[in-house]
């Protein structure tokens, strides 16, 4: 190829013609164009890129192919340049532009064609200067080589030109001649600042001291230059670098857990660095990095691989490459760090879990928290730790950094409180109350992991630590003798969580809870639930300290917790009558027991209790409010103390305290403060006692000093202590058969049972009952209006009997209702029982009722017939019976006006309910009844008691009736009960009725009969002669006329009878046919002779006279009207001894046709 190279070159030479052989680069006498803004750069217009030219060039790096080529001027070498490794027959030799134009026709140029204008001048620097302004070549100017190397535009393989426009003093001239000389050559830094050029180059005349040759060495020209010309081969490119640094230098520095060397950023071309130039930058152990060159533009640089202890960013730091310059993506990386809001937690040792024993606290144990930039175990340590802090625990034994003291802490950017990578040590230096400390040393290494922020590699430590424990013993005696007690019982209890153990005396008064005693396992806590008889002296004792987890038992510590105990004193036979002790003791020290000493007793208080109610009774009421006074006698009382005495009232029979309306038992309290050691003291009770009839309560007493019990009275079967309250029951009767109804009638007796309880024998009592009507809730009165009451006296031999209470009163207006008989119990005027209840049947005694509706069977009006087969119905309404019980009812029916029975009947009944009705039928014959009033009257009996009667004669309820009529028939003409015999009589007939139904309709129906033969008078054409009227009854009685037309011409001398019936929907109810009856009598007479005219006829064919007649004799007429005054006055005297006192008028006729003034014989009613 190189040959091929000189080949072309040699042809080249020849048609540009030959060149000057002295002349290596021809001076200049005027400035190289500065052109910065060019349009195309040299590389062009060669054809050929910058790294094509620097491969060749680095291709040869390494030998001689170029490297210590002789510098000679183109007449030495044939018109070519002519490096070692490519001269052909000619001399090996180049001069300066010579090398540079080999290079790029080396590397695929034409610089021999495009830099010449004539195609031989491409070695004269003139020309180069020409073509590149002709082009529009890209070139910089610069005054100093320094400036050259401070622009950052020099890149490898670009060309550089030195050139001088002004004289250049020498001591003489080459072997050129040449003493005013140009150079060029390609520019060879790694970095645009670095001084180093390839090139061909001589040695000065008088300047520098390089040698002559090919080389590369530091810029410089030939001569001494006035400026530089850069001539890029293409664009500059840029050079981009990465600077790396930690964002928290107080985390990392002198920590070598942490580096930020080998972070490994990639370069892309987008924000979203989706699009990766290839590019990798990575940092050095200063966080620098080597430059990289990159075409000049718009770069995001991202983190691909953090440092040693760093985070992952995932930030992309933006770099504007500019051409020729150097931009540097800066960054820093955030350390990772362990937050540490939890340094340790404190446990108890013997739970394992955060919650302290007894009374200890595991808040306030202080720990020192020791930081060491590094990983180390607890023998490896440095002396002195990076930072030092102090935290302490709170109540849930946890510590936290957020409120340590000491260094300050490390924080992240949130401002939390965290540790770096390295080591944490943690030693106890106080602990907290009732706690020994741990003398431990717990050593954490914080270490990296995954890509975070924030690291988890810190494990707090819970710290378990162990409860002061400590014991407790004692020694027991009677004070005064000093006499040991064995058997004594002490209950121990814990002030803070409750907990509570008994241990016991042995034989010498000895207790002790240490193990060395009697071991803790040893059946553990027995006398808890011992009674005594069985208690153990021998027993261990163990405290857990807590409510919760219980803990086991060792003999290696001491059995109580660090706490506060109260120490009481039990009850017991062995010190009875005693004065019991109690204290308070702290157990504060580890594996240490507390001395009590002897404990001795004094004979302690004693009190007794006297119960009573009112007037001082060991009696009282069961009523709504009751106060009882208790009067407690005391001794042995410290004088000058205050004492709280408490009763409690106890239920008797139940064995449990009585209780209030509100349900708490009934208490009472009393303060006192006693001058001498004996004396009396009084508690009340105020309760409602309406429950406790037949109980008995009994006062239980405490005396308390200070909150403690000293003295108790509770005996359940203390008659002193106790009060009874009386319960009376009651069961009323009739006195007649011991049952609970009776007759309401003038004289009833009612006997009282009245069964008593809980009273005091042999004392006198009484007891006055009194009837409540059950309805009104009052008392019942008397015939008088006086309350019924009864009472009687007793003095019982037992606590409960019976005793009998009797009322004796007129009930006779009870009937319907029912009585109770309340009943109390008094004694002395005070009342301590009483029963009054009104729904109590036992105390109750009803009176039944009856009424009674009486009917007609057939319609059910008021209303029989006067006829045979008449059936009377009776309804009998009967209340305040008892039911399933059966009852009789008889009745009679009685003639109202006379008080006759016609008739009786009777039936039974067994009511459902204690009210309801019955009916009793009665058959009658209505015959010869017609206006008569009939009434029912009923008893109502039980077991052939009549405990109800309804008998009144006045009752219309009670009452049928059976209908009358009465008929008076007169002439229709002159209404006298004479008639004359014509063709055309007309006789009316009044018909008088009662006992009807008003709103009814009737018929009544007349018919007229002959007297002499009893048989119906006929008419003229042969038919009955009858008359009909219909009406409605607009009252119970009243009347109607009856008209009856028909011919009488043959009927003189004839008596006619009207017979009469009344009849409702075709039934007959009432008739009137009496043949005798001479109201119901027309006489027909007659008829008199033709009177001469001028004269009136008279019957019996005589001439009445007229008023004023002289011719009649008045004497005659006179006498007349006095025997008739006198008959009249008889038959008034006659009618008043009628019987039952109606009148009975018989008025004497004379004989039949005879001449007396009354006419005819017979008599008329």
């Amino acid at each position: 190829m190189k040959a091929a190279l000189l080949s072309v070159a040699l042809v080249l030479s020849q048609l540009l013609g030959a060149l000057a052989p002295t002349v290596a680069l021809a001076a200049e006498s005027s400035s190289w164009f500065d052109n910065p803004n060019g349009t195309r750069y040299i590389s062009d217009v060669v054809g050929v890129t910058r790294e094509q030219v620097v491969g060749e060039l680095e291709s040869h790096q390494g030998d001689s192919f170029y490297l210590g080529t002789p510098y000679l001027g183109l007449g030495d070498t044939g018109d070519m340049p002519r490096p070692n490794g490519d001269h052909g027959s000619y001399r090996a030799g180049m001069q300066c532009t010579g090398f540079v134009c080999y290079v790029m026709a080396a590397a695929g140029g034409n610089p021999y064609s495009a830099l010449s204008t004539n195609g031989a001048n491409w070695w004269n620097t003139n020309v180069w200067e020409r073509i590149c302004k002709a082009q529009d070549v890209v070139s910089y100017r610069f005054d100093t080589k320094e400036e050259l190397l401070a622009s950052g535009l020099a890149q490898r393989g670009d060309i550089i030109v030195a050139t001088p426009d002004s004289s250049v003093p020498v001591s003489g001239t080459d072997r050129y001649g040449n003493t005013w000389d140009g150079h060029a050559g390609f520019f060879w830094g790694s970095s645009p600042s670095e001084d180093l050029m390839w090139h061909s180059v001589h040695s000065s005349n008088g300047f520098g001291t390089i040698e002559s040759g090919n080389q590369t060495s530091a810029i410089q020209g030939k001569v001494w230059p006035s400026h530089y010309i850069l001539i890029p081969l293409g664009q500059s490119r840029g050079r981009v670098t990465v600077t790396k640094a930690s964002s928290d230098p107080a985390v990392t520095d002198g920590n070598t857990l942490y580096s930020v060397g080998g972070a490994v950023y990639g370069l892309f071309s987008d924000e979203g660095c989706t699009k990766d130039t290839g590019v990798r930058l990575t940092t050095r152990e200063d966080g620098t990095s080597e430059a990289v060159e990159v075409s000049p533009g718009t770069y995001w640089a991202r983190e691909l691989s953090a440092p040693r202890g760093y985070a992952l960013s995932n930030a992309a730091t933006r770099v504007e490459v500019p051409a020729g310059g150097e931009a540097d993506a800066s960054a820093s990386d955030v350390p990772q760090t362990n937050p540490l809001g939890l340094v340790l937690a404190k446990a108890d040792a013997e739970t394992g879990e955060a919650s302290p024993l007894g009374a200890a606290s595991l808040a306030g144990a202080e720990f020192e928290v020791r930081y060491y930039a590094g990983q180390y175990d607890e023998g490896s340590l440095p002396a002195k730790a990076t930072r030092t802090w102090t935290v302490s625990t709170g109540e849930d034994g946890t510590a936290d950094l957020s409120s340590a003291t000491g260094d300050d802490l490390y924080r992240d950017a949130a401002g939390n409180a965290v540790v770096p990578l390295g080591t944490v040590a943690i030693r106890e230096t106080r602990a907290p109350e009732g706690y020994v400390a741990s003398d431990k040393t717990f050593v954490t290494r914080v270490t990296a992991e995954g890509t975070a922020e924030h690291v988890s590699t810190y494990a707090a430590p819970t710290v378990a630590e162990q409860v002061s424990r400590g014991d407790l013993e004692l020694v027991k005696a009677e004070s005064g003798s000093m006499r040991r007690l064995a058997g004594v019982p002490f209950r121990i209890t814990s002030a803070t969580t409750g907990e509570s153990h008994v241990i016991v005396t042995d034989e010498n008064g000895q207790a002790s809870t240490a193990s060395s005693w009697a071991s803790h396992a040893t059946r553990t806590n027995a006398n808890d639930t011992a009674g005594e008889g069985s208690w153990d002296a021998a027993a261990g004792v163990w405290f857990s300290g807590t409510t919760g987890k219980a803990t086991a038992p060792d003999d290696s510590k001491g059995a109580l917790p660090y706490d506060t105990y109260a120490i009481e004193e039990l009850r017991c036979a062995a010190n009875e009558g005693l004065r019991l002790v109690s204290m308070t003791v702290t157990v504060s020290r580890d594996a240490r027991t507390v001395e009590l000493g002897t404990v001795d007793d004094d004979q302690g208080p004693r009190i007794a209790t006297t119960l009573t109610g009112k007037g001082g009774e060991h009696l009282a009421e069961a009523a709504g409010s009751v106060t009882l006074t208790d009067e407690v006698e005391y001794e042995n009382l410290e004088p000058g103390k205050e004492y709280e005495l408490t009763g409690t009232l106890m239920d008797r029979e139940t064995g449990k305290a009585v209780t209030g309306a509100d349900g708490k038992a009934v208490t009472a309290t009393a303060k006192l403060a006693p001058k001498l050691s004996t004396g009396k003291a009084k508690a009340t009770f105020e309760f409602d006692a309406t429950g406790l009839a037949g109980h008995s309560v009994v006062a239980f007493e405490e005396l308390s000093q200070g909150g403690k019990t000293v003295a108790t009275h509770a005996d359940i079967d203390d008659e002193g202590q106790t009060v009874l309250f009386p319960k009376i029951g009651t069961t009323a009767t009739d006195a007649e058969d011991g049952s609970h109804d009776a007759a309401a009638d003038d004289d009833v007796t009612i006997t009282d049972t009245v069964e008593y309880q809980n009273l005091v024998p042999g004392k006198e009592y009484e007891l006055t009952g009194t009837l409540m009507d059950r309805e009104t809730g009052e008392a019942v009165t008397d015939a008088k209006g006086e309350k019924v009451t009864a009472t009687t006296r007793l003095t019982p031999e037992e606590a409960s009997g019976t005793a009998t209470v009797t009322f004796r009163f007129d009930g006779s207006d009870l009937a319907g209702r029912t009585v109770v008989a309340f009943e109390e119990l008094s004694r002395e005027g005070h009342v301590y029982a009483t029963h009054s209840d009104l729904s109590d049947e036992g105390q109750s005694v009803a009176f039944p009722q009856v009424r009674t509706t009486a009917s007609d069977a057939a319609d059910g009006d008021k209303v029989i017939d006067a006829a045979p087969g008449q059936r009377v119905a009776d309804t009998v309404s009967y209340s305040n019976v008892t039911p399933g019980t059966e009852y009789r009812v008889r009745g009679h029916l009685l003639d109202a006006e006379t008080s006759e029975e016609l008739a009786t009947a009777e039936t039974t009944v067994t009511p459902e309910s204690s009210e309801g009705t019955v009916e009793v039928a009665f058959d009658v014959d209505g015959t010869g009844l017609e206006g008569r009033r009939l009434v029912c009257t009923e008893e109502l009996s039980r077991a052939d008691k009549v405990v109800a009667t309804h008998a009144d004669l006045k009752d219309e309820g009670q009452t049928v009736s059976l209908p009358g009529i009465h008929t008076t028939a007169t002439d229709a003409a002159d209404g006298d009960h004479e008639a004359t015999a014509a063709d055309k009589v007309t006789i009316t007939d009044r018909v008088e009725w009662s006992g009807l139904v008003k709103g009814r309709e009737y018929t009544v129906t007349g018919t007229l009969m002959d007297k002499s033969t009893g048989e119906g008078v006929k008419g003229s054409d042969g038919s009955p002669v009858t008359a009909r009227a219909t009406f409605t009854a607009d009252a119970e009685s009243g009347s109607t006329d009856v008209t009856f037309e028909f011919d009488g011409s043959a009927l003189a001398g004839h008596d006619v009878v009207a017979f009469e019936t009344i009849a409702h929907d075709g039934r007959t109810v009432a008739t009137h046919a009496d043949l005798e009856d001479r109201g119901q009598t027309v006489s027909i007479t007659e008829a008199p002779p033709e009177a001469p005219k001028g004269e009136k006829a008279t019957r019996g064919g005589g001439q009445l006279p007229k008023t004023g007649d002289a011719g009649i004799p008045v004497a005659p007429i006179a006498g007349l009207c006095a025997a008739a005054g006198l008959s009249l006055a008889g038959a008034r005297a006659l009618r008043r001894r009628g019987k039952g006192g109606e009148p009975d008028v018989r008025i004497e006729r004379g004989p039949e046709g005879g001449t007396g003034p009354l006419g005819g014989g017979g008599t008329d009613d």
